[in-house]
């Protein structure tokens, strides 16, 4: 059932509507994360603002939503939007034109924390160096002062069955302020039985197969691995410049940056299981972006920049805010935060946040948005051709306040991105 201040939002927002009907419809399906998301609110809008239509996802997540030949589509996450939500997410784009659907994936909902599924024995041989335990189980990292130790294990630590991987460093500090230094680490798999694992350190180790880098100069590598489906690691390389031996990784994605004048030249490449060679050359990185995004207004809410120049499959406006009510007049101890994600065409130089009306106006409408708040990015992947493209294989903006990737780099292939920051 859908919650009276849900309804509140549809209604509220209807008096923005234009009085002709649109001239298309499109479908429009909607996900936090990779699950169904009910009840997110899906608006149509032309280029100014001006709604053309309004509506609800079902419990399906899917709209059905007219829009007219210039229309674009904003959808704010998520579904249920309470006086507790802490971050609600607008993300825009310019819906296909020829009948086929839109997919937005929106931050994953947690509302619901993990369950807790069971408990970690977690041993290990002397390692008398280390003063503690830093131990990863694929969506959390627990600290332990010493072994042998319990650790409870949450239903988002579980992946595609269930095995519970397990990596277990341990560090002790140096210098102040303190610097933590590797003692050994051990890495494995354990199969989660009647709500029990064991893992026991049989070896500490302190390297691995090492990979090798070539890259630009001044650039920086930061690698996420995934294992059974989660985003197991994510670090800087220079701090484990080498493959975790025991630890079963699936794909490991590199994101390789290079600084520029307004903001950074960024590619990130996708390698099956983790790579022994990391090769990147100057043509591997978009060309830094020239323009940068002008001071935005705010009535309505605009952000413009000059055309960029160069060939890309998309641009992508990420910007932030934050409001002090949050909805239906209620004011919470704390304000929420307002983000943004729009992505357009090559071509585009600017974009408006829709103008509605009511409780949903009051609870995104951004009372100011600082320059340096604000992030143009020019988009480019090696398994798409073209902005239609991208939009077919589904808008992927599942970060909060964070830049989202957009789209997900191809096994094998990459994503480059260039992006410049709005200046005071």
């Amino acid at each position: 059932m859908r919650s009276a201040l849900v309804v509140a939002f549809v209604f509220g927002a209807l008096a923005a509507c234009r009085d002709s009907g649109p001239a298309h419809h499109v479908i429009v399906n909607t996900l936090a994360g990779d699950k169904v998301e009910p009840n997110v609110t899906v608006i149509a809008h032309s280029p100014k603002g001006d709604v053309v239509d309004i509506t609800t996802a079902d419990p399906t997540g899917r709209a059905d939503i007219g829009i007219d030949d210039d229309s674009l589509v904003s959808v704010v996450f998520p579904g249920e939007i309470s006086n507790i939500t802490p971050v609600i997410s607008v993300i825009t784009t310019e819906p296909p034109r020829d009948g086929s659907e839109l997919t937005i994936h929106g931050p994953p909902n947690h509302k619901t924390p993990p369950l807790i599924v069971g408990v970690l024995q977690l041993d290990g041989r002397n390692l008398n160096s280390a003063d503690y335990f830093n131990v990863t189980l694929g969506c959390v990292t627990v600290r332990v002062d010493s072994l042998p130790a319990i650790i409870d294990v949450s239903s988002c630590n579980l992946g595609s069955d269930q095995n519970l991987d397990i990596l277990v460093r341990g560090y002790h500090d140096v210098g102040t302020p303190p610097v933590p230094q590797l003692d050994g680490y051990g890495a494995g798999r354990a199969a989660m039985t009647n709500g029990a694992a064991t893992f026991d350190v049989q070896q500490w180790l302190t390297t691995g197969t090492p990979v090798a880098v070539a890259l630009p100069a001044q650039a920086a590598l930061t690698w996420t691995m995934h294992v059974d489906g989660l985003d197991f690691i994510s670090e800087p390389m220079s701090a484990t410049p080498y493959a975790f031996t025991g630890l079963m990784v699936d794909t490991t994605t590199v994101d390789a940056l290079v600084p520029a004048a307004h903001g950074a030249q960024i590619t990130t490449r996708a390698f099956m299981s983790t790579p022994t060679t990391v090769s990147l050359a100057e043509s591997d990185f978009l060309p830094a972006l020239e323009p940068i995004p002008a001071a935005p207004t705010i009535a309505p809410a605009t952000i413009e920049w000059t055309a960029t120049g160069i060939e890309a499959d998309a641009l992508y406006v990420h910007a932030t805010w934050t409001v002090g009510v949050r909805v239906a007049g209620i004011v919470p101890p704390g304000p929420h935060v307002v983000v943004w994600d729009a992505i357009l065409p090559p071509g585009a130089t600017s974009v408006t946040l829709p103008e509605i009306d009511g409780d949903l106006h009051d609870a995104i409408a951004p009372p100011n948005i600082a320059p340096t708040d604000v992030m143009l990015r020019a988009l480019d992947s090696s398994a798409i051709d073209g902005y239609t493209a991208l939009v077919a294989a589904g808008i992927r903006a599942e970060e909060t306040p964070q830049v989202s990737p957009i789209v997900d780099p191809p096994v094998g292939g990459q994503v480059r991105v260039s992006e410049s920051v709005g200046a005071e």
